[in-house]
């Protein structure tokens, strides 16, 4: 097995997202830098956090969403933040990073598309249908700013590379469990959002499949075109029928 050194790997990997494991490289922090780290991952956390909570409890005293909304986007966040913390030391540099940061902004985004699924009716007949299509636009557009972003500040990692995989494929299940709600197409929409999650359960049922999938700009394609299409049929048939409403007021 090929270990690289530190300046071997950047010269190598420097402009991946995706980086195999197994290559051998030490993907884990210097533990006397652990506590910089925790320190600077913690504080992003806590004010993505803040965001999230904020948003959602505005949301319900200024309009009609229930607290089912609310209690689900904070805990859907708090238990993402918690996956993040206990992975956090195969992140091999001393700061979280701005990377980091800008993939917990998208994974609190879709924490708060995830409470919206309890208020699925509700937002068939509302306007803030095409609020919430408007973050999840932001969502996808800061998803290929934190991989140039890692790239740039050579702090591409298979920890942000994992970690920016599962918030798309948390995104990529919000919207399509919201198309099947809002009858925008049938049961079989919700298999683009399940089928991350029947891979991983895969893994535990055939080892072969736990091996490292070399970078592949085929997939993340895919990923980027299963959440515009996605947002596409959300978005089909809400922007007319509002404009038309407002037009005959």
């Amino acid at each position: 097995m090929t270990i690289l050194s530190e300046d071997s790997f950047q010269k190598t990997y420097h402009g991946n997202d995706k980086l195999p494991k197994t290559l051998g490289v030490a993907h884990s922090v210097n533990p006397a830098q652990f506590p910089q780290l925790l320190r600077s991952t913690i504080i992003t956390l806590m004010l993505v956090g803040s965001f999230v909570a904020g948003t959602s409890i505005w949301l319900v005293f200024n309009s009609d969403l229930d607290w089912t909304f609310c209690l689900f986007a904070i805990a859907a966040y708090v238990f993402s933040g918690t996956l993040v913390l206990t992975k956090l030391k195969t992140h091999p540099y001393a700061h979280f990073g701005a990377a980091n940061a800008i993939t917990t902004i998208r994974a609190g985004i879709s924490c708060l598309i995830g409470g919206a699924l309890f208020e699925a009716e509700w937002l068939m007949e509302s306007r803030m249908i095409l609020a919430l299509l408007g973050i999840a636009a932001v969502a996808l557009c800061l998803d290929g700013i934190d991989g140039y972003i890692a790239r740039r500040s050579r702090m591409n990692s298979e920890f942000g590379a994992r970690y920016d995989m599962e918030v798309d494929a948390a995104l990529i299940l919000c919207l399509s469990i919201l198309a099947f709600l809002f009858g925008k197409a049938g049961w079989w929409v919700m298999i683009i959002g399940g089928m991350r999650y029947v891979f991983v359960a895969a893994q535990y049922l055939d080892g072969r499949l736990r091996g490292a999938l070399m970078p592949s700009l085929r997939r993340q394609a895919i990923c980027v075109l299963q959440i515009v299409s996605l947002g596409i049929i959300l978005f089909a048939g809400h922007s007319t029928a509002h404009f038309n409403g407002n037009c005959s007021a």
